[in-house]
């Protein structure tokens, strides 16, 4: 199974996460995100063209929320009204708020005012039963005044010991009580709710069981993470080394430092050159001077496309490119083989999480993508 490496490089906090061989598989940066915080806002401008309300949360803070979030009543200037943070800024984008509060817990998700029990889409039909039956026998006020969305970690309580998930639903609840309650007479940019454990967040939001040992030099990390119920039973250590870092001994300096590079090197002797624009992502992908290559170039331009359509569909995870990302392939005379490599390439992007789509390829012979923005891409975040 494989190791997940935690650690500050760079002035950034780092996740690093290996396979089995100890190839990397992923890398997140986390911070101080203001992410799922929840505060009193004031709507500062109505504006109906782009179906949008501009909603101070601080003093030169400011949010953007659909306008067909809010209620009628209050699409006026001046009101207040709760908000959560669903995205920080990007680039030149405010932060993305919603009028939809949850509050996230390890088994559970509470949606305030919604209604229902829903479930992961990995949790099978008769783990649903049992844990509905389960839920349905807790005795709290304010249970069915929201919505719950039990997590796909509460599978391993099904039919077992289901105290973690009473316990934390019934927290969550009265969280969820609380901001319901001071959101009617709090002051504007009041701060209603804020998670506070960021690595916790992006830990729960890993398949974990794909990652057996959690390693980490920073204590604090550490702590918060031991605490985390589903992670039991986990290899959680805390690194402390002084003769050899954890930097040095995963080699992460180096591991990062060829993810920040522009050029991607391939077995085949071929290499990419991924370089970022304002608008959008170039990945050129170059044959390289291999001895021999002369001899049959459509079969080895082809057997080099095919390790760089892999290989592109990996460095978008690890770089977390996203929005239109063009990919200049080497040219190949025939179809058949334009035709294979589209769908080697749409096969890759098959086990993004986030779903590329994989638009089409020009006469040009570039390949168009786009991805879902969620985070700035990492050569964004670590400024060297």
């Amino acid at each position: 199974m494989g190791k997940v490496v935690i650690t500050d490089l760079y002035n950034t906090h780092l996740l690093f996460l290996f396979d089995n061989d100890f190839e990397l598989q992923g890398l997140k940066a986390y911070s101080n995100s203001d992410v799922d915080t929840v505060y009193i806002g004031r709507i500062d401008e109505i504006n109906k063209g782009l179906n949008a309300a501009f909603v101070s949360v601080g003093k030169k803070k400011s949010v953007f929320v659909p306008l067909n979030e809010i209620d009628k009543k209050l699409q006026k200037c001046g009101n207040q009204i709760p908000v959560q943070i669903k995205t920080d800024a990007l680039k030149t984008k405010l932060p993305s708020a919603t009028t939809e509060i949850c509050i996230p817990g390890e088994y559970c998700v509470i949606h305030i005012g919604g209604k229902g029990i829903h479930f992961s889409k990995k949790i099978s039909n008769d783990d649903r039963k049992l844990l509905t039956a389960s839920i349905r026998d807790i005795s709290l006020k304010g249970l069915e005044e929201h919505g719950i969305v039990i997590r796909t970690n509460a599978v391993y309580l099904a039919g077992k010991d289901i105290t973690p998930l009473k316990s934390e639903l019934k927290t969550l609840i009265r969280v969820a009580n609380r901001i319901r309650q001071r959101s009617q007479t709090a002051k504007a940019f009041t701060v209603l709710y804020k998670n506070d454990n960021n690595i916790g967040n992006e830990i729960l939001k890993l398949n974990t069981d794909d990652y057996t040992d959690i390693v980490t030099d920073d204590r604090k990390t550490y702590e918060k993470l031991s605490k985390i119920d589903v992670l039991k039973n986990k290899n959680i250590r805390l690194y402390t080394d002084e003769a050899v870092s954890l930097v040095n001994l995963y080699s992460l300096r180096t591991h990062l430092d060829r993810i920040l590079d522009k050029n991607v090197y391939l077995k085949s002797g071929g290499y990419l050159i991924i370089e970022s624009t304002e608008a959008f992502t170039v990945i050129d992908v170059n044959s390289g001077k291999v001895p021999g290559r002369n001899k049959d170039p459509e079969n080895y331009y082809l057997k080099v496309n095919r390790e760089a359509a892999a290989e592109v569909a990996r460095q978008m995870i690890l770089r977390n490119l996203s929005g239109i990302i063009l990919v200049d392939f080497i040219n190949m005379s025939k179809q058949k083989n334009n035709d294979t490599l589209m769908k080697i390439m749409a096969d890759e992007l098959a086990k993004d999480k986030l779903k590329p789509t994989l638009v089409d390829m020009t006469k040009l012979g570039i390949v168009e993508i786009t991805r879902k923005k969620v985070d700035l891409s990492l050569d964004k975040i670590i400024m060297l």
